[in-house]
């Protein structure tokens, strides 16, 4: 019998929809839903792989402990190291290895809040390098990206800012911001 040709009759035979669903990463039902309810907030850390702990009993699975940077400097925290890729294969992870933590939470378990930082619908061009100066977690990078961030709030009031509008308090929020990113900054640093 022709294997080929039966392979060709069977693939006539599967619907589109389902061979396009068949060709994405394979996510348990649970991975899915999970990932469906969590939707409403989520924010990735980086964080660095310090260590891996022995399990202490055969049945359990090895620890890898994560530092990832919080407001008072590194935290760590600790995880099963048993994951699994994006083909369904179970991996670990390896001493020293740059990680991404996400952090989600569904719909009702987040408050939104007001205010002009927060308005997506208004944005403006100085906000780009103040918000990676916000998120640069690298020290080497650190003083580049308050440089860069206070250069462009600087350059935004040479020019008239209208009091009491949303880029006036945005700007106001900024400085405070940027005043506290040198704050932690020289503090690190004694």
């Amino acid at each position: 019998m022709n294997h080929n040709k039966r392979k060709k009759e069977l693939s006539d035979t599967i619907p589109a929809s389902l061979l396009t669903e068949m060709a994405l990463p394979r996510m348990s039902k649970s991975a899915r839903i999970a990932e469906q309810n969590l939707d409403a907030a989520r924010i990735l850390i980086p964080g660095i792989v310090e260590g891996l702990i022995p399990s202490p009993r055969p049945n359990q699975p090895e620890k890898a402990q994560i530092a990832i940077e919080g407001d008072h400097g590194y935290r760590n925290l600790r995880i099963e190291n048993s994951l699994t890729d994006e083909h369904g294969d179970e991996v670990k992870l390896k001493k020293g290895a740059h990680v991404e933590v996400t952090v989600a939470a569904r719909q009702d378990a987040v408050k939104r809040q007001e205010g002009p930082v927060n308005n997506p619908e208004k944005t403006y061009d100085w906000q780009q390098p103040y918000t990676a100066a916000i998120w640069e977690t690298d020290n080497l990078l650190m003083e580049g990206r308050i440089g860069e961030a206070l250069s462009a709030v600087e350059e935004r009031r040479l020019s008239p800012v209208q009091a009491g509008s949303d880029e006036g308090h945005a700007l106001a929020e900024a400085d405070a911001g940027i005043q506290s990113l040198i704050t932690e900054r020289t503090e690190k640093a004694v």
